[in-house]
C-alpha cells in the first residue's frame, strides 16, 4: 500500500496532553507564600530605607503567583501611600511581596 506525498503525523495528537501535562506540574510546584515576624518587616524596611539613603545595589527575594523570585538593582522610589517600591529598571514591588533584602 502506497501512502504517496501523505506525512505522519504520530505525536499529533498528544499535543494537547503536553499542555496539561505542563499545566499540572506548574501547580504542583506553586508555593504559600511565607509569614514574616514583625522583626523580620522591620530588617526588611531599615535595609530598605538604608540602600535607599546610601544608592546601593540590592538583591530582593520577592513572592508573586506562588513563586520566588529574585531582582538585583537600585531603589530609586519608596511609595508610602501605595506601599510600592520602584528599582532603577522600572519595576515596581509592593512592599508585601518583599520577603528578603540583602
Amino acid at each position: 500500500m502506497e501512502r504517496g506525498i501523505i506525512k505522519w503525523q504520530p505525536f499529533s495528537a498528544v499535543v494537547p496532553s503536553y499542555r496539561m501535562i505542563n499545566d499540572v506540574l506548574s501547580k504542583k510546584n506553586v508555593v504559600e507564600m511565607p509569614v514574616l515576624s514583625e522583626d523580620q518587616l522591620v530588617t526588611i524596611q531599615e535595609k530598605l530605607l538604608s540602600s535607599f539613603q546610601k544608592k546601593e545595589i540590592v538583591t530582593i527575594l520577592y513572592f508573586f503567583a506562588g513563586r520566588y523570585y529574585t531582582i538585583k538593582g537600585l531603589v530609586t522610589q519608596i511609595d508610602t501611600n501605595t506601599h510600592k517600591i520602584l528599582l532603577n529598571d522600572k519595576k515596581s514591588l509592593f512592599f508585601s511581596q518583599i520577603i528578603r533584602i540583602s
